[in-house]
């Protein structure tokens, strides 16, 4: 889903590599330590999927797209999205928890990776407005 939703993109590598440690280790943690029920789970995605069908597809100045990218992008996000909203509901029939957590977290972190890709974007927006106004 990343790959067609877009989000926060780092300036460099070395920034790219930590961000994607913190990250890791962050999905690792809340599947170990935070009591998933599947009520939390179902929550957590649904939550989760709100944010990634309003935002995706996000450009990045590494990634701008077209017109055309945009509709065809934000057609397979959500096509991923719901099925992957389905196999939970499948998962959940069969009790195979381990696996709803996983799902659950990995939506999480992507709708956090398009919140921050939002934050950074209005971030940049404020700075050239603001860094453009300071030159004249």
């Amino acid at each position: 889903m990343r790959s067609y939703a877009g989000g926060y993109h780092a300036k460099t590598q070395v920034q790219c590599y930590v961000f994607s440690i913190v990250l890791t280790s962050s999905i690792l943690l809340a599947i170990k330590f935070i009591p998933w029920t599947d009520f939390i789970c179902l929550s957590a995605a649904i939550f989760a999927g709100i944010i990634i069908f309003a935002f995706a597809p996000m450009e990045d100045h590494n990634k701008p797209l077209d017109q055309r990218e945009i509709v065809v992008y934000k057609r397979w996000t959500r096509i991923i999205l719901t099925g992957e909203l389905f196999v939970m509901l499948l998962v959940i029939e069969l009790g195979l928890n381990q696996i709803l957590y996983c799902i659950s977290v990995s939506l999480l972190a992507m709708a956090g990776m398009l919140l921050i890709g939002k934050a950074k974007q209005l971030h940049d927006a404020r700075c050239f407005y603001h860094c453009s106004r300071d030159r004249k």
